[in-house]
């Protein structure tokens, strides 16, 4: 068996993807840039070794490779590429995300919460009535702008006047998630609760409506919406990575360049595909990153403090702006948690 045959095997962390693709690459970074390393190991150890079957070979070398698989890796911060995987592929049916709405608050301190308060109560039993463009009335915009303005310091600020929903980028997000986890509904130019969200808020079950709000904006909402950069998908996708970072090293104030830095580590394929998008962001990786998960994923959902320091002070400067995790962010990803493997295909 040659090393270009073992990186076209199904790779081991049941991800379904080549090994080239996949473990071999991630494993390798930080120590040997080309995965056909890795695969060149794996013949040498094949020398001398007889195999009654096919079947036995394969064996042999998925052993090898989920060996390789479960060391942990600083560029990792210590996770396993198995680890890793599991965090990318199954983070909500995986410890520590699985079980989280057990261990949430009754009533979650979220921003997230607090917009979709403001819609359920305007929504009533009746429903709001939409403009004719299909966006909420401007009464209701305004009011939550002046809420975000005042309880919201590190928001990004809408400098022209408020004309429409769009305006509020944190009103207009949660009003498209609440709708894509199921908790509102469209019907004859008026906005409804869903029945769904209506048995939530009878029994207070604000916990509930916080995780699905969580799990759809995580899997399904595109954080590339309205904010200009190319897709870079695995900025949403590796969420799970970012709240690992967070939970390791969030328990004191840290500048937001050590988590960009971090991400880079772990992804360095990300910067090479920002630029194939559009060569002008070469080198924005890490403020792309700070944008989506920082701003307007993990601040809205309350799982971080800024800390700007100079009021002048923007989240362009990294290096200044510091950042640290709440105890809403523990109660998701319990610091210190064991974090589950994805479980190898049999062969």
């Amino acid at each position: 068996m040659n090393p270009d045959d073992l990186l076209d095997q199904p790779c081991p962390c049941g991800s379904g993807k080549r090994f080239a693709q996949c473990c071999a690459p991630a494993g390798l970074r930080g120590t040997n840039p080309d995965p056909r390393t890795v695969a060149q190991e794996l013949v040498r150890e094949l020398a001398g070794h007889q195999f009654a079957s096919e079947r036995d070979l394969q064996a042999f070398v998925d052993a090898r490779v989920i060996d390789r698989n479960r060391r942990g890796l600083d560029d990792f911060q210590g996770l396993s590429p198995l680890q890793m995987s599991a965090l990318l592929y199954r983070p909500f049916e995986s410890a520590p995300l699985a079980g989280l709405e057990q261990r949430l608050p009754d009533r979650p301190e979220a921003l997230v919460l607090a917009l979709f308060a403001q819609i359920a109560e305007a929504a009533g039993t009746n429903g709001i009535k939409l403009t004719a463009r299909g966006n909420l009335p401007l009464k209701l915009v305004k009011v939550a702008h002046e809420w975000l303005n005042a309880n919201v310091p590190a928001r990004e600020r809408w400098l022209g006047s408020i004309t429409t929903e769009r305006d509020v980028g944190e009103l207009h997000v949660i009003r498209l998630v609440a709708d894509m986890a199921g908790l509102l509904r469209k019907a004859h130019g008026r906005l409804y609760l869903t029945r769904q969200a209506e048995k939530l808020l009878r029994q207070g079950h604000w916990a509930g409506i916080y995780r699905r709000l969580l799990e759809v904006h995580c899997r399904r909402f595109n954080w590339a919406y309205n904010d200009g950069y190319p897709d870079l998908h695995i900025i949403r996708d590796s969420f799970a990575f970012s709240f690992y970072l967070l939970a390791q090293y969030g328990g004191e104030w840290r500048p937001v360049s050590f988590y960009e830095e971090a991400f880079q580590r772990a992804f360095p394929d990300a910067a090479r595909e920002l630029v194939s998008g559009d060569p002008l962001y070469g080198g924005a990786v890490g403020s792309v990153w700070t944008l989506r998960t920082l701003q307007r994923f993990a601040l809205p959902y309350g799982l971080i403090d800024f800390d700007f320091g100079d009021q002048r002070t923007t989240l362009f400067d990294s290096d200044a702006v510091r950042v640290r995790r709440t105890s809403l962010l523990e109660a998701v990803f319990p610091p210190g948690a064991s974090v589950d493997e994805a479980t190898p295909p049999l062969s």
